[in-house]
């Protein structure tokens, strides 16, 4: 899969999920986070990779090596500041951090913060 393909392929899986959950496969739980592995021909950042999810069901941390990078390139991404928006919670901060093991290092990779957020329809003629 071309590089390019795979990095935009992996923004829409930062922006689908945990919706995107369901097409990958379980691995195993340890109460705190679940593990699971995509296909090959998902396009993500590498095949496993490891989610948090809050009691309320909200995504909390996405654990992943961005392969692309290298497999040194071990990041820990974490989203807050949820707003519902059309009956759907979307975080709107994203932080990700350099990370060994499961352990978060306060060295920031990547901050995001998103302003208001809304939904629409689009009407088509065709």
């Amino acid at each position: 899969m071309p590089r390019a393909v795979r990095r935009l392929g992996a923004l829409a899986n930062y922006l689908a999920q945990p919706f995107i959950l369901s097409y990958a496969q379980f691995l195993d739980a340890d109460g705190a986070s679940l593990r699971v592995r995509f296909a090959d021909d998902w396009p993500a950042h590498n095949r496993v990779q490891r989610f948090w999810l809050a009691d309320d069901g909200l995504l909390v941390r996405h654990d992943y090596v961005a392969e692309i990078v290298g497999r040194w390139a071990q990041g820990a991404h974490f989203v807050d500041d949820y707003v519902e928006v059309a009956g759907v919670w979307i975080p709107r901060r994203r932080r990700v951090r350099v990370r060994v093991g499961r352990q978060a290092l306060p060295i920031p990779v990547l901050h995001a913060q998103f302003g208001a957020v809304e939904a629409g329809v689009a009407l088509s003629d065709q």
